[in-house]
């Protein structure tokens, strides 16, 4: 999206400053929820082999996160829209470095060989783990700044008190597993889903030290912490205790005011985006980890002008698809031997009644008839293309298939017509039934070209312009017009109006009037 493109750019821009450790958390959190739009316990709960790469079907790499979605919809591969790739890639880098103390200790403490033992970090006194160790020892054995943190921590102050072993027997494991009862997964759902799909601190990628990421306090060498939605949100937003990273940095809104935000904020301006550049519901919905789509409304923030605006688009160009070619008038005009009846826009289904499934229709190789089949049925003998009753209505799932079956018509015709001219040669009275095939070959080839033509819109019925009613009603009503105009009768006037309805295919609409001799 255009609109999102200028989000990362300050990602790339040298500081003027060195970001602490919860600086380097708080953005690279804040980036990696830019990326996609996620829950912030999902986007902590983030494995360290997070990063996925796939080829779409159009050839093009793409990058995913692998994260368990919460709120019941499970684990699966969260893709990253591309513009934020290359800022995910340098969060996920910040992040990954930072962590890796907290992993390797993770390590030694799963390690069946290695977890009964201290573990040596970098300011480990290198002594053996059965040495009595002065009381400086055992401060840089914990990470303790000072010998009065012992005595806050229950322990004794007194030297050559404790060795490596027993400090790692009965403090360091004792706490690991009051913090952590879980361990070696990082919660309650982890544990529970074991080999399954359960993240251990070592394969997190916020695993880190304790207090690594407090301000004043010095980190732990020998005790795991991870990370929740409330360490977020308090960097972002503050707390009595202590400052936002807006509020340290002197980053005001427009009006001088301390900005304020919420890891789910972010989430709603995705989705907002995601609509804004014309992504459907479901794809929304997965995207966000989402099992009901109807939930999207909630995260849509658009304004009522900016919808309106962008369905405009859309209605136009159904408008135009739609639209009636520059020679019709009154929805109908006529092409050679067919009138083509169209729908008036914004098409609707009560726009086009001619083609709704009713009891009297009947679909034929070519179109729709509408024969009343409770009176007879069809007399006609497969003469639908010169049927006043039958409607070829373009375009439909099968128009493909009626294209094909008139075309081969249209071949069939014109070998007939091929033969009559030879016969009409010696027999005068071929001349007839070519006239008819030569009527008929014209016809069949105007219909294909009206159905192929793109002036002509989808929906569109074409009925023949000359059409006779095959039924035997209609021969019925023809016959009785005949004998009376034999007769000279002064009914003569009505039976011509009657012959004109019945070829005109009105004569349903008409009100024709008999006049009778009285005593008759």
């Amino acid at each position: 999206s255009s609109s999102m493109a200028s989000y990362h750019l300050s990602a790339f821009t040298p500081l003027p400053w060195t970001l602490s450790q919860k600086d380097i958390f708080t953005t690279s959190v804040i980036a990696l929820l830019m990326c996609a739009p996620s829950r912030g316990l999902e986007i902590l709960h983030l494995p360290e082999n997070l990063a996925f790469k796939a080829t779409d079907k159009f050839g093009k790499e793409q990058t995913g996160l692998r994260l368990h979605a919460s709120k019941g919809f499970g684990a699966y591969v969260k893709w990253v829209w591309s513009e934020m790739v290359p800022v995910a890639e340098r969060a996920i880098a910040m992040i990954r470095a930072m962590t890796e103390e907290g992993r390797k200790l993770a390590r030694h403490l799963e390690d069946p060989q290695s977890k009964h033992r201290f573990y040596r970090h970098e300011n480990c006194p290198a002594v053996p783990d059965d040495q009595p160790l002065t009381t400086e020892q055992v401060c840089l054995a914990l990470g303790f700044s000072a010998k009065g943190t012992l005595r806050k921590n229950r322990l004794k102050e007194a030297t050559r008190t404790y060795t490596l072993q027993q400090l790692w027997d009965t403090f360091v494991l004792p706490r690991l597993m009051e913090m952590h009862p879980h361990f070696p997964y990082i919660s309650e759902a982890d544990h529970a889903l074991g080999q399954k799909g359960g993240l251990k601190f070592s394969e997190a990628l916020f695993c880190m030290l304790r207090h690594q990421l407090h301000l004043t306090k010095g980190t732990s060498p020998i005790s795991l912490w991870m990370p929740d939605l409330s360490d977020l949100n308090f960097a972002l937003t503050g707390a009595r205790t202590q400052k936002s990273i807006f509020e340290r940095y002197e980053y005001t809104n427009e009006q001088g005011g301390i900005l304020r935000l919420t890891s789910h904020q972010i989430r709603h301006l995705l989705n907002t985006e995601a609509q804004r550049v014309g992504l459907t519901d479901e794809q929304i919905a997965h995207w966000s980890g989402r099992k009901r789509v109807e939930q999207n409304a909630v995260y849509d923030h658009r304004t009522r002008e900016e919808r309106v605006e962008q369905a405009r688009d859309v209605v136009e160009m159904l408008q135009s698809t739609i639209a009636l070619p520059a020679i019709v008038e009154n929805g109908s005009y006529t092409v050679g031997p067919w009138v083509v009846n169209t729908v008036n826009k914004p098409r609707a289904l009560t726009d086009i009644d001619e083609i709704q499934p009713q009891l009297t229709g009947l679909k034929t190789l070519y179109g729709e008839c509408r024969h009343d089949w409770s009176f007879a049925p069809c007399e006609g003998f497969v003469k639908c293309l010169d049927c006043s009753e039958h409607a070829c209505i373009k375009g439909g799932g099968d128009a493909e298939t009626k294209l094909k079956r008139l075309h081969a018509l249209h071949a069939s015709v014109a070998a007939e017509v091929a033969n009559a001219e030879l016969i009409a040669r010696e027999d005068v009275d071929a001349e007839d039934w070519l006239k008819v095939q030569q009527r008929y070959l014209a016809k069949v080839g105007q219909l294909i070209t009206i159905l192929e033509s793109e002036t002509v819109p989808e929906g569109a019925v074409i009925r023949t312009a000359q059409g006779q009613s095959p039924t035997h009603l209609h021969r019925a009503l023809r016959g009785l017009a005949a004998n009376v105009l034999k007769q000279e009768s002064g009914e003569a006037p009505a039976m011509e109006q009657l012959l004109r309805a019945l070829d005109s295919g009105t004569f349903a609409s008409e009100s024709i009037s008999l006049q009778t001799k009285v005593g008759e």
